[in-house]
Formats: C-alpha cells, sequence, structure tokens
C-alpha cells in the first residue's frame, strides 16, 4: 500500500494511528506569506476523517507544498 501525505486541520479531534508520522512544514501561498501545518504521512484510508486532509502521494504532496515555492534542480 502507498503512503498518502497531507496535512492536520484539527489535531484536537485527530486520533495517530500505528505507524503515522507528523511533522511540522510550512506552505508558501501565491501571495507570497506562508502558512504553517502539521503534516501527515499514513498508509490508513483517512478519507472520511474531517480533522485531516490528505493530498496524495509523495510526488502529489510535494508538488502541492512546492507550488508557489518551486524546488530548483539541476539540470
Amino acid at each position: 500500500m502507498e503512503n498518502k501525505y497531507g496535512y492536520i486541520i484539527n489535531k484536537e479531534s485527530f486520533t495517530l494511528g500505528d505507524g503515522d508520522v507528523i511533522w511540522d512544514f510550512v506552505k508558501t501561498n501565491a501571495d507570497g506569506s506562508v502558512t504553517s501545518y502539521d503534516g501527515i504521512e499514513t498508509i490508513r484510508d483517512l478519507s472520511t476523517d474531517p480533522s485531516v486532509t490528505i493530498i496524495g502521494n509523495a510526488n502529489t504532496f510535494s508538488n502541492w507544498k512546492n507550488e508557489f515555492n518551486p524546488i530548483e534542480t539541476e539540470d
């Protein structure tokens, strides 16, 4: 099963499961401001949990997180 990545909306109502990994990160917004998040990596299906927003797999999450702050890569 592929890991899914997202962020926790409500830490008070979220229940951490076995194997879940959480971390803090910031995302740059379109206007240049930043928003702080509590990230989550999980193998659980949290699609019906209103305290979490799942973005997708690692690549989809990275693209979302860096949408307005692209990662510089060397060719």
